[in-house]
């Protein structure tokens, strides 16, 4: 069973999450996800974890003017999934 959390951009585990990556580039990071946040934009780093492997995926997410409803993107549409071990070897469900 996999463990679910989400982490605010000022939380230390945020970068400890992705530098452990087996593959990241700065995109990934805290400190760019802090530069690029604009008013009532909340950078989050979602993580599923499983046994000890993980995937993580940073995103921002910004309020859609004039709803109550919110988006989900990548700055600039650059980052995408992180993960401690290749995609295939966690893909057993």
């Amino acid at each position: 069973m996999y463990n679910f959390e989400v982490i605010g951009v000022n939380n230390s585990n945020w970068d400890k999450y992705i530098q452990s990556a087996i593959l990241y580039d700065f995109h990934h990071t805290s400190s760019f996800h802090k530069i690029e946040r604009g008013e009532g934009v909340e950078p989050l780093l979602f993580i599923a974890e499983k046994e000890g492997e993980y995937i993580a995926f940073p995103l921002m997410i910004v309020p859609i003017p004039n709803t109550s409803y919110y988006d989900a993107a990548s700055v600039y549409g650059y980052g995408g999934p992180v993960s401690s071990s290749p995609f295939e070897k966690m893909s057993d469900g």
